[in-house]
C-alpha cells in the first residue's frame, strides 16, 4: 500500500513548506512516540543523541501533556517570547527545560532570539538548568553561526542530521504503525533532499570536499546548453524529460568512474530523489518553482526558458514541456525571470528579453 507522502502535501503551491509545519511535525513524534512507549520515545533518542541524556531517571516523573509544551509563550515586563518546542525534565536532585528552537531557512535566525528565550525561562524556571538546542536548515561555509548558547544541530548535514537520526529512529522502533512511521520517513527524507537542493543552489554556500560529485549541478547542466545541439537530435523539440534523461546520464557516467560500485546505487537514488528534477527546475528562468530553493538574484542559475509558456503557467504534464537554453532563444516575446525576493520572501517577475 503507498504511504501518504507528506511533504508533497504540505508543499504545495507559492506557499512551500512552512516552519511551523516542521515544528508541529517534530512535536507530534515527540508525543505520541512518548504516549506509545516512554522508554524507547523519539524525546528519549533525542535527548541522547544531541544532549547525552541517556539515564531514563525523568520518565517517572515526566508528564507528556504538561512537561512537552509547543510554541510556549513567555512574558516578563512587557517582553514576549515564544519558544517553539519546550521539554521540561524533573530528576530527584535537579530540573532541566530544553529549549528548541527551529529554523528551516538560514536567514531566519535572529542572534538574540535564544538568549531573550533562556532569560525569560530562567525568570520562569529559576530552579532548573535551562538546555538550549538550535536547528538550523544545513551548514554554510560562508556563513558562521556563533552561539555559544546552543547546542547547533542542522536538519541537513553530512554528519548526524537531525532528518537522518529521525529517519534511523522511526526504522527501527515499533512505536507507531508501520504504515505511519513510513508515511514520516518518506516525508523526512524528501525533506532533507529539497534542502540539499536549496544548498546545491545557493551560490554563496561551498560543500568542500564532502561533495562527491566531479562537478557541480550548474556545470552539468550548462555544459548540456551550451552543447545542446550534440545531444539532441531535434535541438527545438526538447522536451524536459528528454533533457532529465542526458543529465542523468552524464552525471551516472561520473559516479561510476570514480565511486565503489557499493556507492553508486545509493548515489544515483538519492540523485534521482533530488537533484534529477529540482536542477533543471532551478535553472529555468521562467518555473515558478524556483523560489521554493531560494533563488534570490535575477541573474543567477539562468539556463532554460520554456519557449510555449512565457510566464512558467505551463498546463501539461512537466515532463512533456518543450524547453530550450537562452542561448538559443529567438522568439520575440518576452519571458518572465521567476524568483524571490531576498528580503521580504515575496515572488518576483522581471521580463527577460533576448541578449539581455
Amino acid at each position: 500500500m503507498k504511504t501518504l507522502n507528506f511533504f508533497d502535501a504540505l508543499n504545495q503551491g507559492d506557499a512551500s513548506l512552512k516552519e511551523a509545519h516542521l515544528t508541529s511535525l517534530l512535536f507530534y513524534l515527540f508525543k505520541e512516540t512518548y504516549t506509545s512507549d516512554p522508554q524507547n520515545s523519539l524525546i528519549s533518542f533525542f535527548l541522547s543523541q544531541y544532549l547525552g541524556h541517556s539515564d531514563d531517571d525523568y520518565i517517572s516523573r515526566f508528564d507528556v501533556e504538561t512537561d512537552l509544551k509547543v510554541e510556549q509563550i513567555l512574558q516578563f515586563e512587557g517582553k514576549r517570547r515564544d519558544c517553539d518546542i519546550t521539554i521540561h525534565l524533573k530528576y530527584p536532585d535537579r530540573s532541566y527545560v530544553v529549549n528548541i528552537e527551529n529554523k528551516i531557512n538560514t536567514t531566519a535566525y535572529q542572534p538574540k532570539q535564544i538568549s531573550e528565550q533562556e532569560e525569560l525561562l530562567k525568570r520562569k524556571y529559576p530552579e532548573a538548568v535551562i538546555k538550549n538546542v538550535l536547528i538550523l536548515p544545513y551548514k554554510i561555509e560562508a556563513v558562521n553561526f556563533k552561539n555559544q548558547i546552543a547546542r547547533i544541530i542542522y536538519w541537513f548535514n553530512d554528519e548526524c542530521s537531525l532528518v537522518n537520526v529521525i529517519s534511523s529512529y522511526l526504522e527501527k522502533s515499533s512505536t507507531l504503525p508501520k504504515a505511519l512511521s513510513q508515511s514520516f520517513m518518506d516525508f523526512f527524507n524528501a525533506f532533507g533532499d529539497n534542502l540539499e537542493q536549496t544548498l546545491l543552489a545557493d551560490e554563496k554556500s561551498t560543500r568542500g570536499p564532502k561533495n562527491k560529485y566531479a562537478k557541480s549541478m550548474y556545470e552539468y547542466l550548462s555544459t548540456i546548453a551550451q552543447r545542446w545541439e550534440s545531444y539532441f537530435t531535434a535541438p527545438d523539440d526538447v522536451k524536459v524529460k528528454d533533457l532529465l534523461e542526458v543529465f542523468e546520464r552524464i552525471v551516472k557516467e561520473d559516479i561510476e568512474a570514480v565511486h565503489p560500485v557499493f556507492e553508486v546505487k545509493a548515489m544515483l537514488d538519492k540523485f534521482r530523489r533530488g537533484a534529477l528534477e529540482a536542477q533543471p527546475k532551478i535553472m529555468t528562468i521562467n518555473e515558478k518553482n524556483r523560489i521554493h530553493f531560494n533563488i534570490a538574484d535575477t541573474t543567477a542559475k539562468r539556463l532554460f526558458y520554456y519557449p510555449d509558456y512565457p510566464n512558467g503557467d505551463y498546463n501539461e504534464k512537466w515532463r512533456e514541456v518543450r524547453i530550450k537554453p537562452l542561448k538559443n532563444m529567438t522568439e520575440s516575446k518576452d519571458y518572465l525571470v521567476i524568483w524571490k525576493e531576498k528580503k521580504t520572501g515575496e515572488t518576483k517577475t522581471q521580463a527577460y528579453k533576448r541578449g539581455i
